[in-house]
């Protein structure tokens, strides 16, 4: 054989051993298994967010839109906390070896975007936050944050959350902005890790006990993973608890030891912040107790909610003028301070079942001259009942009719001069009812909405100018003598007056939400029963104020006891936002 002939048999040996043999050869099969092997240690970190999110929903450790809310953390119990799923809003969670804080806060707030607006921000986020949230944690070193919201981090909500979070937590770094994209606010994600996050703490097995903590964020595997020891310090990977004992479960202490007493409850002194809370108090938890007092003198500041234990509350016991009740259905413990003002605290592991009423207010002008106050009320509410049929059936929802409902002789001034031919046309865009009592409830609050907006910067001193006949002197009775003589009727001349009168905007509409006592319940929160009332009247610009919000409220206070159906009351006052456009939710 010469050498170019076994020169090709070499080659043609080599070919086949590069196609018969396993791709890579053993050096990547050994990777392969390797990676196999990388592959399942992988897979154990990971858990199914939405096993994990409706696990926690089940066990009623849920936020619910507009909340915040707190839990301690047990060792030797194993815990799920989620929030409902974000669409848009922020959602802020706080977590370390002994407590967990959940924040869930609207898109939109008071007609415009909450993470853009600095009022907003301040007034209904910080405090709610603050005091639900971050007043019970015990701030350690380990303390970790996530912000997440689809506002960037140059956005002014963002900025005052962090700097709230800053005055609790050391460490920025510690402190999480993670940005998402928000959808188009409606449907859900059921089958979907998107808009969702869930906290996960479970009890350890071996010898070291503790427990470990996940947070998971629209992903099946966690941002954020840490073992605890029995006290809530953190345990480096890889080590023991440092006295090498275990956690102590409840069902195993040995007799021989006697149980610790119960620790006392921690308690605030919170000072007077009138009008809403006219007396201090101290909060404990989730509740409000009167400040310690000894043959009727209060202690000292620094003593006077020192609590040993917290005493057993009764529904209406009085405290300093206020009462404190308990309101299951609604799941929140309530300082009552008078009708319609009342600070509450959420009741964890608690689904609320009780309605719930809020009203639409349009932030739009409407012209209604001088027809304010009951004429305006009576006016509304009785063109309404003309277009909204009582209920005569129960098979399907009772719809108000699409016509409209003429007020004529609405007066206002046309080109200085003052004319009396207007009209208010009353029409109801959308409606939904089943039940006639929420029908006339839901007329009235309509109704309200349109009187109580008459007040304040909606109402303003316009002048006109009328003509009157002056009265006829002597001197011209005698001027008049010769038109007489010659067959003439004598004519008094008419001259313009300038009078002035207070006229008056309305708001444009009222959009009546009424939402029955498991709404809550489902994933996405609707009313049940709705009215959305509008008028019109024909008005060259202006500006209108939102300013008699608070005595809307105060008003509505007397519709809220009409709202009640099969014996269920509302659970809260009914809520008022002035808005652009007209739509139930």
């Amino acid at each position: 054989m010469n050498i170019r002939s076994l020169l090709k048999l070499c080659f043609t040996v080599l070919l086949t051993a590069i196609f018969l043999a396993p791709r890579g050869g053993t050096a990547l099969v050994d990777r392969r298994n390797s990676n196999s092997i990388w592959a399942t240690k992988h897979l154990e970190k990971r858990a199914d967010i939405i096993a994990l999110y409706n696990n926690a929903v089940a066990a009623r450790n849920f936020v619910g839109l507009g909340r915040t809310e707190h839990w301690h953390l047990d060792p030797s119990n194993a815990a799920l906390f989620t929030t409902a799923e974000f669409y848009g809003c922020t959602v802020v969670i706080v977590v370390n070896g002994r407590h967990v804080v959940i924040g869930h806060y609207a898109q939109e707030a008071r007609h415009c975007f909450t993470m853009e607006n600095r009022g907003v921000v301040e007034q209904d986020i910080i405090p709610n936050l603050q005091r639900l949230g971050l007043d019970h944690l015990d701030i350690l070193p380990d303390t970790r944050a996530w912000i997440i919201t689809t506002a960037s981090i140059n956005s002014v909500g963002y900025k005052i959350i962090m700097d709230t979070l800053l005055n609790e937590i050391e460490e920025a770094d510690n402190i999480k902005h993670y940005q998402y994209s928000g959808s188009s606010g409606v449907g859900s994600f059921p089958n979907a890790p998107k808009g969702k996050a869930v906290v996960q703490w479970t009890p350890k097995t071996d010898a070291s006990g503790g427990a470990t903590l996940n947070v998971y964020i629209e992903n099946d595997q966690p941002r954020f993973t840490q073992d605890y020891d029995c006290d809530g310090a953190p345990i480096a990977h890889g080590s023991r608890k440092r006295d090498g004992t275990v956690c102590h479960q409840a069902n195993s202490t040995p007799s021989s030891i006697t149980a610790e007493p119960a620790a006392a409850p921690s308690c605030t002194y919170m000072g007077p912040e009138p009008p809403i809370k006219p007396a201090a108090f101290c909060s404990c938890g989730s509740i409000s107790l009167p400040l310690k007092t000894v043959a009727g003198t209060p202690l000292p500041k620094s003593s006077s909610c020192a609590y040993l234990t917290l005493p057993t509350l009764t529904t209406s016991a009085p405290m300093d003028s206020r009462n404190i009740i308990t309101d299951m259905p609604g799941c929140q413990i309530c300082t009552r301070y008078a009708e319609n003002e009342a600070d509450c605290s959420s009741i964890t592991d608690c689904l609320p079942q009780a309605p719930q009423a809020t009203v639409q207010v349009g932030s739009s002008p409407v012209h209604v001259g001088t027809l304010t106050s009951t004429a305006l009320y009576t006016s509304i509410s009785s063109a309404l009942e003309k277009l909204c049929p009582s209920v005569t059936q129960t098979t399907e929802m009772t719809h108000c009719e699409t016509g409209s409902v003429k007020i004529p002789n609405i007066p206002f001034v046309d080109a200085g001069v003052l004319n009396n031919g207007g009209e208010l046309v009353v029409k109801v865009e959308s409606s939904a009812y089943n039940v006639t009592s929420l029908r006339d409830a839901m007329i009235k609050s309509a109704a309200m909405t349109a009187n109580n907006s008459t007040q304040g910067r909606n109402c303003f001193t316009a002048s006109y100018s009328v003509e009157q006949w002056g009265k006829r002197s002597s001197l011209s009775i005698l001027t008049d003598l010769p038109r007489r003589w010659l067959g003439l009727a004598a004519r008094d001349h008419p001259h313009p007056v300038e009078e002035q009168a207070t006229w008056c905007n309305a708001a444009s509409f009222a959009g009546v939400n009424y939402y029955g006592p498991y709404a809550r319940w489902q994933e996405t929160l609707a009313s049940t029963d709705y009215l959305d009332a509008s008028w019109d009247f024909e008005v060259k610009g202006g500006e209108f104020s939102c300013e008699f919000l608070e005595g809307l409220i105060d008003a509505l206070a007397f519709v809220q006891p009409e709202f009640t159906v099969a014996d269920l009351e509302l659970s809260q006052a009914i809520g008022a936002i002035c808005m652009d456009t007209l739509g139930h939710s």
